[in-house]
């Protein structure tokens, strides 16, 4: 194999390793958002539900540093104008359409109000759907040829040492402060995970040890289960707040922490089997798996419940794997029509 396609057969192996990834951290939504309706439902906390919470909450930031790992390159090559239209083509034909989508839902269902929808729009859906994310990451996107043009015009080891220092400031600045609209750039923490997985992938470029990458991922999940199922566990059945800044959300120090590892250790996999299939889908199935929870949940949860006589242990897993396999074929379905429809147009 010449040295050239030996490049490109690296490349395209770790471009595999990311898209295990990326499914993996969509995989890991919709185990949070199933063990979130048990969280609000049960009168007291459940071990196993903290568990299901702690292993996902990885899921966002690997999703921002895949971002970074593939998007702020992306980003330097083009002219914003291209950028942010090609963007808003791949990002926001979807989000408009499950915007109308859940809104017809749950008006329809009377689960929210009108006031309650008007307020969604204003505050970037903060606490509504999953549609927070793609707000936040419009802000994120909004960055990036900025980030794009300052690593193409600086020395690359000055990038990435600003790169750490931006990212540890916006992580502890991340405890002071909050935000209740997304768009507000008190949430630029997010944006440190995005640059920051930009810096992790080039800095493991080229290295592979599958042992030490099974290790590390393994390691990431346990210190979230720990997080999680001890530690947070412990603090709310003591009367302690769920939403610990310490322990929980995306700015807290064991997420972080087990968020990069777990991306250190994906990047370093080999990895032959592709998934690009659904690796493609995973932002479509992120947008519609909420809807379905909420259709399950509505309609056939409790006959679910009954038939596994209330063993979480049973019934998460099945919920997983039916959720799941729902939102991949609905994903399938709707990425066809907007190929042979919207997308030929534009």
């Amino acid at each position: 194999m010449s040295g050239e396609a030996t490049y490109i057969h690296e490349i395209r192996e770790r471009e595999i390793n990311y898209d295990w990834m990326r499914v993996f951290a969509m995989s890991m939504v919709i185990l949070n958002h199933i063990a979130d309706w048990y969280l609000l439902r049960m009168a007291e906390p459940s071990r196993l539900v903290y568990l299901c919470e702690g292993l996902s909450h990885c899921a966002i930031p690997l999703f921002l540093m895949l971002t970074g790992a593939f998007v702020v390159d992306k980003a330097a090559k083009e002219t914003p104008k291209i950028f942010y239209l090609k963007s808003l083509k791949k990002l926001g034909i979807p989000f408009l359409i499950f915007i109308f989508m859940y809104y017809a839902y749950d008006l329809y269902n009377k689960n929210i109000t009108w006031e309650n929808a008007l307020k969604g729009f204003i505050t970037g859906f903060h606490g509504l759907y999953s549609h927070w994310y793609v707000v936040m990451l419009a802000v994120v996107y909004a960055f990036l040829p900025l980030a794009g043009l300052i690593k193409k015009n600086v020395n690359l080891k000055a990038y990435q040492k600003g790169v750490v220092v931006f990212f540890v400031w916006v992580m502890a600045g991340h405890y002071f402060e909050s935000a209740d609209v997304v768009w507000s750039l008190a949430n630029m923490y997010f944006f440190g995970y995005v640059l920051f997985g930009n810096v992790l992938k080039e800095k493991l470029h080229g290295i592979k040890n599958n042992v030490y990458g099974i290790f590390l991922v393994m390691l990431g999940m346990g210190i979230l289960v720990i997080n999680h199922s001890f530690f947070l566990y412990g603090k709310v059945i003591n009367g302690g707040d769920y939403f610990d800044k310490l322990l929980n959300l995306y700015g807290a120090p064991f997420i972080i922490l087990s968020s990069v590892i777990i991306f250190v250790g994906f990047s370093l996999l080999t990895i032959k089997k592709e998934i690009s299939m659904i690796s493609e889908l995973s932002y479509l199935i992120f947008l519609c798996h909420k809807l379905f929870i909420d259709i399950m949940g509505r309609n056939f949860w409790e006959q679910i419940e009954n038939f596994f006589e209330g063993k979480l242990y049973y019934i998460i897993p099945v919920e997983w794997i039916l959720i799941f396999t729902m939102s991949l074929l609905f994903s399938m379905f709707l990425n066809w029509i907007l190929k042979m429809t919207v997308y030929k147009m534009l």
